[in-house]
């Protein structure tokens, strides 16, 4: 009997321990209690500061992320996770995203969630100091 050994490191999460944003196709986004970290999100209060989610102009499957007053208010959940809802937002992520991979096996489906990591560095160290890509792909 041919027997084949199962290695620790083929079962773990791509993403794990680095913030993450995931949108649901049913409309809550959450944001891993790492990424609230990251983004500074807590305030003095106990409560969670706004983000706001950018997209490219030319590309609308590049997606980014930061801390904004005018931006969606997020919730603390019990883990230390922030939340919102947005079906549309949610929905507008996914899809564009998808769309945008260049080849999908026949008979794929279009996921109802997709997680993206968040970049360690922002986008520049000017107008974009705060401004964090999200990354589909572990690097």
């Amino acid at each position: 009997m041919e027997i084949e050994k199962l290695r620790k490191e083929d079962f773990i999460k791509p993403f794990c321990g680095e913030p993450t944003i995931r949108f649901q196709n049913t409309g809550p986004i959450v944001l891993n209690s790492k990424a609230v970290k990251h983004l500074s999100l807590k305030e003095g209060n106990g409560k969670l500061a706004s983000v706001c989610i950018y997209t490219e102009n030319k590309r609308h499957s590049e997606f980014f992320i930061t801390k904004d007053v005018e931006g969606w208010e997020l919730r603390l959940d019990s883990t230390g996770k922030g939340l919102f809802n947005n079906v549309k937002l949610a929905r507008f992520v996914i899809d564009s995203t998808w769309e945008n991979c260049v080849c999908h096996p026949v008979g794929a489906v279009k996921p109802d969630n997709m997680t993206f990591k968040i970049a360690r560095l922002p986008l520049d160290d000017d107008k974009n100091k705060n401004v964090f890509a999200l990354l589909r792909k572990s690097q």
